[in-house]
């Protein structure tokens, strides 16, 4: 077409000036007048090309973002398939899980109505002997679930064998007779509960009539659980005690009968019993636990004690033999103490490095004493390096605490991301308790990522039900685990009485 144009073009030209050479004017205007014609026409011819070489582009855009939104549209359809297919799978994974558990369900109540029926029929056998000899049966459940177990002939009445045999508490209240406690075990969250014949009894102890052939059994059951919709407790506030309670009726015993020197590191146990023996609640002692637990170390120890020259300690001693010994004696005179731990304390002007590690339990003897403290120690802006462990760091605040109000803001070094540091997770978790006690903050504000609260997370991530110990307990080189212990007992007073529980003081 461009072609054709140009050729007609240059033949009128030339033929215009032919033309021209002729001298004849009117076909040279006329020729004129078409060549004008030509190039408006050539010009046209121009535009349109111009016009169609754009839509020509427009044509070549669009088909490309017609190809781009295609292929978005496959790729969108192809996932479309894959999140189906996947939901699919996950659907018929879930409905196999859900076959699985309903199985495993169906199971579990087989063997629920199996350990039922058994209880049932060893009920019937116990009952059926007992009626045999003309015999009744005491049954006592202490809070950890374990159980003891007397026959006694039915002239033998219920307030006599559970006092002889259980070290019952039994008074005269606005009911009648009731069980105070047994075993000297005594908790503002948990009671007595009566069972006859496996049955919750629907009368008080004081008319519970003997039967041949009869099993009572007086179970420590807590009260202030959610669950019995009466409190405010879930399962793992009912763990601490359960554990509390074990460790320290069941296991400290047994660990302290060698002991024979406060020198060690058995502070810590001196410190959660002394706040357990001394705490108030309601006007009187809130916590009994079985009578050896209130002194449960050696006569060594007690004697070398008593043998202690208080003015002649010194260091570490100081705290060590104070917190040992105001557990287990009355009335001890503490002049020559006051003298000697105030010339020490004197003697210290500044928080320095490693001070963490002692400062706070010389911070909270001299609160309990009335001493005085260098205001370096009280108000230190220094703050204990956390790069080999947090235990430091914990210390640290709780001391700190004896003398000012900390708030949530002071304790956010302590995170689960900085356990990571520590080798003895269980211990230096537990290590966090001391501080937030002393705070007057649940220890269960504290959550990990995945919004699990730290008691929560503390049980379920180092503690075995099973054996009832922790991770470092099984340890055969634990020397720490009594830590874990006192912190939980300061977390517990806290929680109970909703104040602010110092362990160091």
């Amino acid at each position: 077409m461009k072609k054709k144009v140009l050729l007609i073009s240059a033949l009128a030209l030339a033929g215009l000036f032919t033309l021209a050479s002729c001298g004849n004017s009117e076909e040279l205007d006329n020729l004129k007048k078409e060549v004008e014609a030509l190039k408006a026409d050539n010009k046209s011819l121009s535009d349109d090309k111009e016009s169609l070489s754009n839509e020509n582009k427009n044509l070549k855009t669009d088909k490309e973002n017609l190809t781009k939104a295609n292929d978005t549209l496959t790729n969108e359809k192809n996932e479309a398939v894959s999140a189906k297919d996947t939901a699919l799978a996950q659907i018929e994974e879930l409905t196999s899980k859900n076959e699985t558990l309903e199985n495993e369900n169906d199971n579990l109540n087989n063997t629920i109505d199996a350990i039922t029926k058994e209880k049932d029929n060893l009920m019937n056998s116990i009952s059926n002997y007992l009626k045999d000899n003309d015999k009744y049966a005491i049954k006592y459940t202490d809070p950890t679930g374990a159980s003891t177990f007397n026959i006694y002939a039915p002239n033998v009445s219920l307030d006599y064998a559970l006092t002889v045999d259980f070290d019952a508490v039994i008074t005269n209240g606005t009911y009648g007779l009731q069980i105070d406690s047994i075993n000297n075990y005594a908790d503002p969250n948990w009671y007595v509960a009566i069972y006859e014949n496996g049955e919750y009894s629907q009368v008080g102890f004081g008319d519970l009539v003997i039967d041949a052939g009869d099993v009572f059994e007086f179970k420590y059951e807590c009260w202030n659980t959610i669950e019995s919709g009466y409190g405010a407790f879930d399962s793992y506030d009912v763990l601490v005690d359960k554990a509390i309670y074990n460790y320290y009726v069941n296991v400290l015993p047994t660990k302290l009968a060698s002991v024979t020197t406060y020198t060690g590191i058995t502070y810590w146990d001196s410190l959660a019993l002394y706040k357990l023996k001394t705490t108030q609640l309601y006007g009187s002692n809130a916590y009994s636990y079985d009578t050896t637990v209130n002194n449960p170390f050696s006569n060594d120890y007690v004697t070398a004690l008593n043998e202690v020259n208080q003015s002649e300690l010194s260091g570490n001693n100081l705290f060590k033999y104070y917190y040992a010994d105001r557990l287990i004696a009355n009335n001890r005179d503490y002049t020559d103490l006051k003298s000697k731990y105030q010339s020490y304390l004197d003697t210290l002007t500044e928080y320095s490095a490693w001070g963490e590690y002692a400062n706070p339990f010389h911070t909270g003897v001299s609160k309990s004493l009335g001493l005085n403290v260098n205001d370096a120690i009280k108000t230190t802006a220094y703050r204990a390096d956390t790069t080999y462990g947090t235990d430091g760091l914990s210390w640290e605040l709780a001391g700190l605490a004896c003398y000012n109000t900390l708030t949530k803001e002071d304790l956010s070094g302590l995170t689960f991301e900085a356990l990571d540091s520590n080798s003895s997770k269980d211990v230096s978790l537990s290590a966090y308790i001391l501080p937030y006690a002393a705070s007057n903050i649940s220890f269960r504000e504290l959550k990990d990522s995945n919004d699990i609260d730290a008691i929560q997370y503390l049980f379920d991530n180092y503690y075995d039900l099973a054996t009832m110990q922790f991770e470092t307990e099984k340890l055969s080189t634990d020397i720490s685990s009594n830590q874990i212990y006192a912190a939980l007992v300061a977390y517990k007073i806290q929680r109970d009485t909703k104040n602010a529980t110092n362990l160091f003081e």
